[in-house]
């Protein structure tokens, strides 16, 4: 019973986690949504700007329908925008991450490379040690369970390999809305806040699941 218990507590607070990046992500871009940059630039023509200033002629821009659905694709060099017209500090800030991430694939970055490495190894790797870790609590086999609940620990830390590359998006973002200015000092910072609480879901989306996993060890104690 207290294995369960555990267990239960671990995936509460992990999905308590995730729902509350998704929140604050939300709330801050919804806020930020509302007041439009004096510039008068859209996002799109932002997007587009940035392109060619910093010579990535290859990436083209593409509208996506989905809402905070804005990404740059570095296989097919497409940045989508989810609200090309949009003209707020929210729109324009995010529109400035993602052309950080065309400038990171364009100088093949250290930090993006070697996530595209370990990233897809540490999701393979932390779905087989789970189902390792559930073999071993249903066969009730403490070393198999601990075994493959410290590889599952060790894959899943491969996940925060994602922060770098968002710090550095985010730092990028804010020096082109500055030099290019797109954005007034006091809106630079409204700026700032949204790309803050954009990388808190990628410090969820690696803490949960990470979590969970402490808490099944530690149950087994």
């Amino acid at each position: 019973m207290q294995i369960e218990l555990v267990l239960l507590w671990g995936l509460v607070i992990a999905l308590n986690l995730s729902a509350l990046a998704h929140v604050l992500v939300r709330r801050t871009y919804n806020r930020y949504t509302n007041y439009r940059a004096h510039s008068g630039v859209c996002a799109d023509q932002l997007a587009r700007m940035l392109l060619q200033r910093k010579g990535l002629y290859q990436v083209t821009v593409q509208p996506t329908e989905k809402l905070l659905d804005d990404r740059y694709d570095p296989h097919a060099n497409v940045l989508y925008i989810s609200n090309p017209m949009a003209g707020s500090v929210a729109s324009l800030a995010v529109t400035a991450h993602e052309v950080g991430h065309a400038l990171q694939h364009a100088e093949n970055f250290w930090a993006l490379e070697v996530r595209q490495v370990v990233q897809p190894a540490g999701y393979l790797g932390a779905s087989i040690a789970l189902i390792g870790m559930f073999a071993g609590w249903f066969l009730t086999i403490p070393a198999l369970m601990i075994g493959f609940g410290i590889t599952y620990l060790l894959t899943v830390g491969l996940m925060f390999f994602t922060l770098p590359v968002e710090l550095d998006a985010n730092r990028r973002a804010l020096e082109f809305l500055n030099d290019e200015h797109c954005l007034t000092p006091e809106e630079l910072k409204g700026a700032k806040r949204v790309l803050r609480a954009a990388v808190f879901t990628y410090v969820g989306a690696a803490l949960s699941p990470t979590l969970h996993g402490i808490l099944m060890l530690w149950s087994r104690r």
